[in-house]
């Protein structure tokens, strides 16, 4: 029997992990290559002695010519060289990355949410900063130009008048913080 390829790890592949599974590899290659039913087949001399950039393209035209899949004896004893379980296990993962695929979707459309949100709330406070500014300025200017009014008023000997100076102040204030907002 085959063994199993040593495991994957889609997130968080250090150094150790990778030194790790290169080891493990090494050591699943050396068992496959010692086992009896592989061995001293051709096909598995030419995968592992295959210097070219495309190995699947390489092996199709080196052994196309061989006989059919179905009428090949070593792909008639496969069912004893591959474990029971492996289809269950690329179900489980193809499975598996389908959900970590669902999982990084929902991840970028939350992130331009955040995004879109952030540069929504970056725009207001940037309107209400400026809306405020103006009033502020409009407000000082409004009130200014009622205190020189009152100060005019006030130096033209106006004291017998300060009730109507105060009352006029305030008026004033009133109407410019109606024109204002």
């Amino acid at each position: 029997m085959i063994p199993q390829l040593p495991p994957k790890k889609l997130l968080k592949t250090g150094a150790h992990f990778i030194e790790v599974r290169q080891k493990a590899l090494k050591r699943f290659l050396t068992l496959v290559d010692r086992h009896p039913n592989i061995y001293d087949h051709s096909l598995t001399s030419s995968f592992l002695t295959f210097l070219g950039m495309n190995v699947q393209h390489g092996l199709k035209e080196e052994f196309l010519s061989g006989p059919e899949f179905s009428t090949n004896k070593l792909a008639q004893t496969v069912e004893e060289l591959v474990p029971l379980d492996t289809s269950i296990q690329s179900r489980l993962a193809r499975d598996l990355m389908k959900q970590v695929h669902s999982s990084v979707i929902k991840l970028r459309d939350a992130a331009e949410n955040i995004k879109e949100q952030s540069v929504e709330g970056a725009l207001d406070m940037l309107t209400f900063g400026r809306e405020w500014r103006n009033y502020k300025i409009a407000t000082l200017t409004k009130w200014r130009e009622t205190h020189q009014v009152t100060c005019l008023l006030h130096r033209k000997g106006t004291n017998r008048r300060s009730g109507n100076i105060l009352h006029f102040t305030v008026s004033i204030w009133k109407h410019n913080l109606f024109i204002v907002t």
